[in-house]
């Protein structure tokens, strides 16, 4: 009993800290948009010199993904609230509600805030990573590698409706 007692403990204390790390990675997400588009715009112009000079087929697939992943990072929360409330209809994700108490209720409850921070940092890492999919130094699986970030952290950051899910559909 009393490592679970220290565990909630450091749990509760981590879930303190919790409200400033999200600001600092929404703030670090920003940031990351806006080089994002700094990116595009002098991919663009690379792209219109190339097609001024030498080839009438530029290819303009590069600067349209850094653009696409600006507008996503730079727009995540609008993004994320319409697509919440068009897919679940709330504009959040589900916030923990146990239909029978037991003494794992608050380690439950806190963890869960801690998985949606990790599955937050793990959707804007796959969007960094799509980013470097049409780059020549690209790693192979890189897009595989991206949009399981994606998903995986859609999955985490809506952690107690997935496992909702999970667990109606399976009958745990």
């Amino acid at each position: 009993m009393a490592i679970s007692a220290t565990f909630q403990t450091i749990l509760v204390h981590i879930n303190q800290v919790l409200p400033s790390l999200w600001q600092l990675v929404t703030a670090a997400t920003f940031l990351i948009g806006i080089v994002f588009a700094v990116r595009a715009l002098f991919q663009f112009k690379e792209a219109g010199e190339v097609h001024m000079t030498k080839s009438p087929f530029s290819n303009f697939q590069k600067p349209i993904i850094s653009l696409i992943i600006a507008v996503m990072l730079l727009y995540w929360p609008d993004i994320f609230h319409a697509t919440m409330e068009t897919v679940f209809k709330y504009p959040s994700p589900i916030s923990y509600d146990p239909s029978q108490t037991s003494q794992y209720t608050d380690i439950i409850r806190l963890s869960g805030h801690i998985i949606q921070l990790v599955g937050f940092i793990a959707f804007v890492r796959g969007w960094i990573i799509l980013g470097r999919v049409g780059q020549q130094n690209a790693r192979e699986g890189a897009f595989a590698k991206a949009l399981a970030h994606i998903i995986g952290g859609i999955f985490a950051i809506n952690i107690f409706a997935t496992w909702d899910i999970l667990s109606k559909t399976l009958g745990l």
